[in-house]
């Protein structure tokens, strides 16, 4: 009986330690560096297939109508969010791999990101997605290959590749954390 009253007030005792961290850990401050480990991509990318896909909500001034961003995790170098293009949508930088076969289409099998997060420049590798894919009514797959892009200091550079709907896209005027207006171009 002495032993079940002891194993008891120890539970009791773990219990209310567990209960305590748990009510107090939103008032522990958070490191400068955890506070910043995400960072918002601003800018546009060019494909001729498909025009400009937008990066941010806040470079159109359309957040109030339709909050989106691509954001990059500085420790890990995973890109996530949504940028929008008026011609085939939403793509997503995380999605996840094909719901039919449990993979992306080719190596590396992962979402995108910057390979080397952290340093002065780096690759980027993984895949990105257009939403608006239906394969199954004879639609496209949306994937696309950002193996050609990288970042050097907070500008991207390079193509990614979209298959035959996207087609290449370039990530010239794709900042990490600048942006600005909409970029100039003649309307058709």
């Amino acid at each position: 009986s002495d032993r079940k009253k002891k194993v008891f007030i120890q539970l009791g005792a773990v219990l209310l330690v567990a209960f305590a961290i748990q009510s107090f850990q939103g008032s522990i401050p958070r490191s400068p560096l955890a506070l910043a480990a995400v960072d918002e991509l601003r800018g546009w990318a060019w494909s001729s297939n498909i025009g400009w896909v937008s990066f941010n909500c806040a470079d159109t001034a359309s957040c109030s109508g339709s909050d989106y961003k691509v954001s990059v995790d500085s420790v890990t170098g995973l890109l996530s969010g949504y940028a929008w293009s008026s011609n085939v949508g939403w793509i997503r930088f995380d999605p996840p791999p094909d719901s039919l076969t449990g993979r992306y289409p080719e190596d590396p099998q992962r979402p995108s990101r910057i390979d080397i997060p952290g340093s002065a420049s780096s690759p980027l590798s993984g895949w990105a997605r257009a939403l608006s894919n239906n394969v199954s009514n004879g639609g496209w797959d949306g994937w696309i290959n950002m193996s050609g892009v990288s970042i050097s200091g907070s500008g991207f550079s390079g193509f990614a590749w979209g298959g035959d709907i996207v087609g290449w896209l370039n990530f010239d005027a794709v900042t990490r954390g600048g942006g600005g207006p909409s970029p100039a171009c003649p309307t058709f």
